[in-house]
């Protein structure tokens, strides 16, 4: 399954790990991709407190954080292998491929 992910650099308007939100993307080490997903529930309608996912696109791995703050606490922690790109910024296209079971 091919995954293309187009990235607009700016310079001017790179975000930092404390700026991540539900639906930005992290790129980790220049390989793996991953979107920010904030759980939905209707009790928590504070993000700081929503469980948050990454969700690995080359893979579709989860990986689950207790709130945004623990989220970015870890990926501060790996400097500056981590970049943090808006949703704005990237164009991204999954090309599914469906055959039938013989």
């Amino acid at each position: 399954m091919p995954i293309n992910l187009k990235i607009r650099k700016n310079e001017a308007d790179k975000p930092k790990v404390k700026e991540i939100q539900d639906g930005y993307f992290i790129r980790m080490h220049e390989d793996d991709v991953y979107i920010v997903k904030a759980l939905e529930r209707e009790y928590q309608a504070n993000t700081d407190t929503q469980e948050v996912m990454l969700i690995s696109l080359s893979t579709f791995g989860i990986g689950l954080y207790k709130n945004m703050q623990e989220l970015k606490s870890r990926l501060s922690d790996r400097g500056s292998g981590v970049e943090v790109i808006r949703p704005k910024q990237a164009n991204i296209n999954i090309g599914f491929e469906w055959r039938e079971a013989k």
